[in-house]
């Protein structure tokens, strides 16, 4: 499709439908342009025709009525317009212009066919008389059938018509007219600005938004939860900044150390503290000497037990039960284990239980990993108030919907307008993933985005190393595993970029799309990018996936209706 994307500034309500049913319901390796301009008309000093086709037959040349379509004594109308000539003459007399302009600049269109037709797609057309001929026409009855049939009728006919012998144009031929055609054709936004005003409009508090942080205003303790992209690290930084406004030492602590150096760089008193979990053990077993009693054991049993164990001893050795006048929690659902509640009990003035705090949590994710139902219910019951956010503030509806399809949750209420199209591929094994993953990154660079704008998402540790290791050498260059120099492109786990965002995004290494962590992989990475997400799946999973693509367009039909 030229143009490669569809912009309702482009054209009409008709030609949006056969903009999509060219892309969706022909062959791919068909060529369809929007909007090509003629200067070698007959009789008028500049021409356009709705859509040019061009195919294996040769080149048709498409003109669109929209709404009422009527003829009278010769004369025609579409919506009450009178028509200076009729649909049938305006696409004749362009495929005649078009035919005297591709012969000379691509010679084998000479032998191949250069017709046109006339698609009336909002009414069912029945007029007869001289100068119509029913064959060419797409109307309200063709709807139900594929788009291919209706190409390949008006190709036929073409045929006949010069009775000629079907002598196809080639691959190269047909890139060769389209190369002609490009430049003619009227531009829609580039991909770049349409991410632009896309973005733009996400940089701000939704209404629930504001509403909570109103809320909270006068509250001790507030349990905040909320999926995927509802501004919940917005809020933690704005209730951090509030509490220390008021003269508070501040906490503000989650898992992700990425995520606390990039909330870091974004909270401007100096008495809030910005720690990842890890750092907080770390800081105080490293400080009060402790280290060398920490046993030899896997990392899953230093963090979940022995350094917290220490860290508790070393708030009492070093004097730091209520060092903190306020704690805030960010992405506390992975922090709802006993042992981390308990280091972080001592270091709040007065505690969990009567101290400040705000915790923010993504309830979603229970649905993946189970989170320790009586340290929830430890810190929901010592709230004071509790609020669910429901409006999506990073993500487009396109990226929303294909994450809460992919990952099997509910979608929340996505507050921007519509974006570019969720870009779906499908290979056939795994050491296709990084070549797929290149191309799609490649595409959007050339389309006007920055490499340090993208990031490719991998389930696991192995898949990043598998993509680094199969990078194409003439791809995008990368950057080291977590190191985020610009202007090389990052490689990142799905795990590494919890709780971050990303204006694009490629997720790689999903074999197949219901098993948990795969669920769990699925639902951090897709929801990361504000404006373009690509999805780079096994094709074992394409059956799945088109089962899953019908469960949830029934399931969101039947809450249409109540």
């Amino acid at each position: 499709m030229y143009p490669d994307a569809w912009s309702d500034r482009n054209g009409s309500a008709a030609e949006a439908l056969v903009y999509r049913r060219l892309r969706d319901e022909t062959p791919d390796d068909w060529i369809a342009v929007h909007s090509v301009g003629l200067a070698s008309h007959r009789s008028k000093p500049w021409a356009e025709l709705d859509f040019v086709v061009v195919g294996p037959f040769g080149v048709l040349c498409l003109e669109v009525k929209g709404g009422q379509v009527t003829a009278d004594a010769g004369v025609w109308s579409t919506n009450g317009k009178r028509l200076k000539e009729s649909p049938f003459q305006q696409a004749g007399g362009g495929a005649a212009a078009l035919h005297g302009e591709l012969v000379d600049a691509v010679p084998p269109v000479r032998r191949a066919v250069v017709g046109h037709g006339v698609v009336l797609p909002d009414v069912r057309f029945r007029a007869r008389g001289a100068g119509i001929d029913p064959e060419l026409v797409y109307d309200d009855d063709d709807l139900d059938r594929p788009m291919r049939r209706y190409i390949e009728r008006v190709a036929a006919h073409w045929l006949a018509f010069h009775d000629r012998g079907h002598d196809e144009l080639s691959r190269a031929e047909r890139a060769a007219v389209a190369r002609f055609l490009a430049p003619s054709f009227d531009l829609v936004p580039t991909l770049r600005a349409r991410v632009a005003e896309v973005d733009a409009e996400l940089v701000r508090l939704t209404r629930s938004q504001s509403r909570v942080l109103r809320g909270m205003q006068e509250q001790r303790r507030a349990l905040v939860r909320g999926g995927a992209g509802t501004g919940k690290t917005l809020l933690a930084v704005e209730e951090a900044e509030r509490f220390a406004r008021s003269g508070l030492r501040v906490l503000l602590c989650c898992r992700s150390h990425a995520l606390a150096e990039y909330i870091q760089h974004r909270v401007d008193s100096e008495l809030v503290d910005v720690r990842s979990y890890r750092e907080v053990l770390d800081e105080l077993v490293d400080t009060a000497g402790r280290r060398r009693l920490i046993p030899d054991a896997d990392d899953a049993d230093v963090l979940g037990v022995f350094l917290p164990e220490q860290a508790q001893e070393a708030v009492l050795e070093l004097d730091r039960v209520g060092a903190y006048g306020a704690l805030v929690l960010d992405e506390a659902q992975d922090l709802m284990f006993e042992a981390a509640l308990d280091v972080l009990d001592l270091l709040l003035e007065d505690g969990l239980g009567n101290g400040r705090w705000r915790v923010f949590l993504d309830h979603k994710q229970n649905l993946f990993e189970a989170v320790d139902r009586m340290q929830f219910d430890r810190l929901a019951g010592a709230a004071t108030t509790q609020f669910q956010l429901f409006e999506n503030c990073r993500n487009t509806p396109e990226i929303s919907e294909t994450t809460a399809l992919l990952a099997a949750v509910e979608p929340d209420e996505a507050v921007a307008r519509s974006g570019p199209d969720v870009v779906l591929r499908f290979v056939l094994d795994r050491k296709d993933e990084a070549a797929a993953a290149a191309t799609i990154v490649e595409t959007w660079r050339k389309r006007g985005i920055r490499l340090e704008d993208i990031v490719v998402l991998a389930r696991d540790v192995a898949t990043v190393e598998r993509l680094v290791r199969r990078w194409p050498h003439d791809g995008p260059a990368i950057a080291p595993v977590g190191d985020p120099r610009e202007p090389n492109l990052r490689i990142e786990t799905a795990a590494s970029f919890k709780g971050l965002e990303t204006l694009a995004a490629v997720v790689v290494g999903v074999q197949e799309i219901s098993e948990r962590d795969t669920l769990r992989a699925l639902y951090v990475s897709c929801s990361r990018p504000r404006a373009l997400l690509a999805v780079v799946l096994d094709e074992r999973a394409r059956d799945d996936f088109a089962h899953r693509s019908v469960e949830f367009v029934r399931h969101r039909q039947r809450d249409a209706r109540g």
